[in-house]
């Protein structure tokens, strides 16, 4: 756990609405689950039963840079739940705009397939 955990609630953070009494702590762990569902989403893409991989490979190389990036700027918080709920709406900015319609049109390649 990082050693200067910040207790203030999303409110006094971030305008955000999506958790406007969240203790800051909880933004930071938030973030770690961001990531590890970004993690997932490509390892699944990378590793999952298909033999098409090669056709989106520019596609998940560009994502897992993205990911790495996420994954550093995240290490470099040191707890701060201001940068933490940023990082988030950029994160999940990220997820939905990029991955889950590549996952989707993978999904549908995948289908028309089998």
């Amino acid at each position: 756990m990082a050693p200067n955990l910040d207790s203030r609630t999303d409110a006094e953070l971030t305008p955000s609405e999506h958790s406007r009494q969240q203790p800051g702590f909880e933004i930071v762990n938030d973030v770690y689950d961001l990531v590890g569902l970004l993690t997932s989403r490509l390892i699944t893409f990378k590793y999952g039963d298909h033999e098409r991989f090669e056709e989106f490979a520019n596609w998940y190389a560009s994502a897992n840079i993205k990911r790495i990036e996420f994954s550093r700027r995240l290490e470099g918080l040191n707890g701060n739940a201001v940068q933490a709920a940023k990082l988030a709406e950029e994160l999940t900015q990220f997820i939905e705009i990029s991955v889950d319609p590549w996952l989707c049109k993978f999904e549908e390649v995948r289908g028309n397939d089998g």
